[in-house]
């Protein structure tokens, strides 16, 4: 596909006085079958100075002719003002990418919620107490964002950084076609949050820190709801056991906040449901979305 031609670059250089500022970092996921017309919407809506950090491994990439933009592999550090993740898969459109780029340009907040209206006075505020959902995309000031790619999109771009973010801005702004990017954890995923909540949770203070525990013990459970139906016994017997290795207080808590108690009667059945709790589970409107 000659789209995609990607010319050997360096990583960024560290800011020096006197280079121009990177306004944002582009890290784009692209796989062997990501649709080119998207791509091309995305780089061509991208600023001057740009940067795109590339995961995917789908080969290289053609710029847009006429813009100073720099590619670098996404090893996790990123140079622009804010960091927004996309995927070459999503249905992405010039103008409104211009348009968020463009507000993000002028914008002093540490993280942006856009593809969604501004309802709330206090975004951030509202999110770790649990009043709004987590938000389906966050362009995240660099020093939030940095570091956290090994925990996989979702985490990554409206999870983590809400654990330090300090301020928050909602706007009605998107890449293109509104959609949803979560995708349904698995064991693994959940269990490297378990891990990064380890470490960094000395540093949250006592609101952030109820957040992220009963954020990881929501998506443990929905795995373990997902895993069960699917009879997966010894991936779950294997994965809870590493669950309870990493942090007890998480292991003990999923089996006190799973509804109906599955989480428990599934450790007294070694890791397998019984039929009527399985009928339940299927018909409980908590797990509809994540089934």
């Amino acid at each position: 596909m000659a789209f995609f031609r990607r010319k050997k670059t360096e990583p960024a250089p560290a800011e020096t006085q006197g280079a121009p500022e990177i306004p944002v970092t582009l890290a784009l996921s692209l796989s062997e079958n990501a649709d080119p017309e998207n791509v091309a919407a995305l780089l061509s809506a991208l600023p001057e100075h740009a940067e795109v950090a590339l995961s995917g491994g789908a080969g290289e990439l053609a710029l847009p002719e006429g813009k100073n933009i720099s590619v670098i592999e996404d090893a996790g550090r990123y140079s622009g003002k804010y960091v927004v993740r996309a995927d070459g898969n999503e249905k992405s459109d010039k103008e409104r990418a211009e348009e968020l780029f463009d507000f993000l340009s002028a914008a002093e907040e540490d993280l942006i919620f856009f593809g969604e209206k501004a309802r709330e006075s206090d975004p951030l505020a509202d999110t770790i107490a649990g009043k709004r959902p987590l938000p389906a995309h966050c362009a995240a000031k660099r020093e939030l964002a940095q570091g956290t790619r090994e925990l996989g999109r979702t985490y990554a771009e409206s999870f983590v950084p809400l654990l330090f973010a300090k301020s928050a801005a909602c706007v009605s702004l998107s890449l293109g076609e509104e959609k949803n990017t979560r995708t349904h954890a698995e064991a693994c995923n959940v269990l490297a949050l378990a891990e990064f909540f380890n470490k960094v949770k000395p540093a949250l203070d006592a609101d952030r820190y109820r957040f992220a525990f009963n954020f990881i013990c929501k998506e443990w459970i929905g795995y373990l709801a997902r895993a069960s139906l699917a009879g997966k016994s010894e991936e779950i017997a294997d994965a809870d056991a590493k669950l309870k290795e990493t942090n007890m207080a998480l292991w003990v808590a999923v089996a006190e906040k799973a509804p109906l108690g599955f989480a428990g009667v599934l450790r007294k059945k070694n890791y397998t449901l019984p039929l009527y709790l399985k009928t339940a589970l299927k018909a409980l409107s908590i797990f509809k979305k994540q089934l």
